[in-house]
């Protein structure tokens, strides 16, 4: 009886510890609740595209501004029990601006600067493509969006707090 009340204890202390490693990446509620704000400018995915490891996507801008560009920044995002979940990067990922870089690519940017170049910004319309191994991993089944910002010509010069207009598009993992 002893060592059954032992096992039982011994089970409570450890548990909060097996669960805090077994637990996905997916925890924190989405900081984006105002995305898609832009009356005609929107992205999608290009469906065809999606793998557990990255996408393309595709920008729209229907309007007669084309003083909006972006850079490479980009978060995923996980549907959960109906909300929107950030999905962490992986354990011990070590981040710079110039991997980030040079994992998003567009064709343009291919065809003109080659791969590694860090020193590019786009402008709409334009496709883009991600490539989120490194820093996310492969994306297990489940809804996820992809969430990037846009900053326009008109806020210049660029600081923290020129305003962002963040757009989001939602993917399939099957």
């Amino acid at each position: 009886m002893k060592k059954s009340i032992w096992h039982f204890c011994s089970l409570l202390l450890f548990m909060p510890l097996f669960l805090a490693g077994c637990s996905d990446r997916r925890s924190e509620p989405s900081s984006y609740e105002a995305v898609n704000t832009l009356d005609g400018i929107w992205i999608e995915v290009k469906e065809e595209t999606v793998t557990p490891t990255g996408l393309e996507i595709v920008f729209h801008n229907t309007t007669d501004r084309d003083d909006y560009f972006y850079g490479a920044w980009y978060a995923l995002e996980v549907y959960s029990k109906g909300k929107w979940l950030k999905v962490n990067p992986l354990p011990d990922v070590e981040w710079s601006q110039e991997d980030w870089d040079r994992r998003v690519y567009t064709q343009e940017k291919l065809e003109r600067f080659g791969n590694g170049r860090t020193e590019w910004s786009g402008y709409l319309p334009n496709e883009m493509g991600y490539d989120w191994e490194w820093y996310y991993g492969a994306l297990p089944r489940g809804k996820y969006r992809i969430v990037i910002y846009l900053l326009s010509d008109f806020d210049k010069p660029i600081q923290e707090t020129s305003p962002r207009y963040y757009l989001a598009a939602n993917f399939g993992i099957e």
